[in-house]
């Protein structure tokens, strides 16, 4: 695994903004008003893209920080405590005034989910905020060829819109909002979003390997959240958008044993906050890649194509990505964790949890939602206790037993030829 410069941001006791390099002497403190950051937040609106500044480094220290970086593949973004709204700059984007490499957000939790196999199923979700928020259908066509580019050989992308879609090619399975659902599954009660309890529905047991989200976020009360029109299938959009928290986008993924979440917003979004905010919670919350995508710096999404490419092929490659905000890359585990021993992780962070058969069977072409669902439940468990310094020995004990009860129902009743 590349060992990547690691950038650390957090806020002084006046109010300032300290940019350290970690494991040198290379630092730099800069005016929290300089970056554009607002000393109070009332309103996403005080926290708008449009405010922020220019990143200044141009003093001796900042000159230091850049030079540090030197011929790095890419550089690590750490927020250190206090951070206060730091996290909701957009970091990407004003370091790529300075650096042309990419740049990433350093993971709150040590493990790795195990990465599915070659045949992924993406869900793409595209959704206006109101009646008068437009979305066009080629930000959406964009966003199909980025994820086709990269799954030539076993392409299944749903795709899930508040409106009709004409045919998005082969490889695509456009669900249409107005017509209903031959068969209704029961639906956990935990999911209330109409637009999630669809597409559970539709995929009818099958899992989720990448749900990515086209539309607006919201940020109120310190929380981000989506904002999706009221109803997918009544074809109207009320003023008022139905709003989608962390809390309700977590059990969404768990259930539909998801592994990686992303979510690009349109070039006539006004903030970005929400969806920073978001995003930061959930990779918080579990382990897993999450990735969001400005298309107002990248309306074609190649941007976003290069991105998923290195997530992939685990392949860093030359130039920034000014429009990708990225938690969780391949590429992203700090010094001190490349360094130390972490109990029921393997060397490259995956867990140990996991047994051969349950990894064979994530990969399987037909595996069903109920082992791809416990997988990433008994990641996110273990991520969480690690996380909390609550892995001792009894909760180890309590771990390996429900992996070897999952391992025992996977070898007796997941797809055929996983032993």
């Amino acid at each position: 695994m590349v060992e990547l410069p690691t950038l650390r941001v957090s806020l002084t006791r006046e109010g300032d903004v300290s940019l350290e390099l970690v494991g040198t002497e290379q630092r730099e403190t800069i005016s929290a008003v300089a970056m554009g950051l607002p000393v109070r937040v009332g309103s996403a609106a005080d926290l708008n893209a449009a405010s922020f500044h220019r990143l200044p480094l141009h003093g001796a220290g900042g000159h230091a920080i850049l030079d540090g970086v030197g011929d790095a593949q890419a550089l690590l973004l750490q927020f250190g405590s206090p951070r206060g709204y730091l996290h909701l700059y957009p970091w990407e984007y004003k370091l790529a005034d300075w650096l042309r490499v990419p740049v990433l957000r350093a993971p709150y939790l040590d493990l790795r989910p195990h990465t599915p196999g070659t045949h992924l199923r993406v869900v793409l979700c595209m959704s206006r905020s109101s009646p008068h928020a437009a979305i066009d259908p080629d930000l959406l066509e964009a966003l199909v060829v980025a994820y086709s580019a990269i799954l030539r050989r076993f392409p299944e992308i749903h795709v899930f819109a508040d409106r009709r879609l004409p045919d998005l090619g082969p490889s695509t399975i456009v669900h249409d909002p107005l017509r209903p659902l031959s068969r209704r599954k029961e639906i956990d009660e935990r999911l209330t979003s109409p637009w999630l309890r669809w597409i559970a529905q539709a995929l009818d047991g099958s899992p989720i390997d990448v749900f990515h989200v086209l539309g607006e976020g919201w940020l109120s009360g310190g929380c981000g959240t989506l904002a999706l029109a009221s109803d997918p299938g009544t074809g109207v959009h009320p003023q008022v958008p139905r709003f989608v928290g962390v809390s309700e986008l977590v059990d969404f993924l768990a259930m539909t044993g998801a592994w990686f979440f992303a979510v690009s917003t349109p070039p006539s979004a006004h903030s970005l906050s929400g969806l920073l905010e978001l995003c930061d919670s959930l990779a918080q919350t579990r382990p897993g890649p999450v990735l969001l995508h400005d298309m107002k710096h990248d309306d074609d999404a190649r941007e976003l194509s290069k991105a998923l490419s290195m997530h992939m092929s685990e392949e860093l490659q030359p130039g920034g990505l000014a429009s990708v905000s990225w938690w969780g890359s391949p590429f992203s585990r700090p010094r001190s964790v490349l360094e130390s021993a972490t109990p029921l992780l393997t060397e490259n962070g995956e867990s140990e949890l996991l047994s051969a058969a349950a990894r064979a069977a994530l990969g399987h072409e037909t595996t069903p939602t109920w082992i791809a669902a416990g997988a990433r439940m008994l990641e996110t468990i273990q991520a969480e206790w690690q996380a909390a310094g609550r892995l001792d020995a009894d909760a180890t004990r309590a771990l390996r037993a429900v992996s070897a009860l999952f391992d025992q129902h996977v070898r007796r009743h997941g797809p055929g030829g996983v032993r």
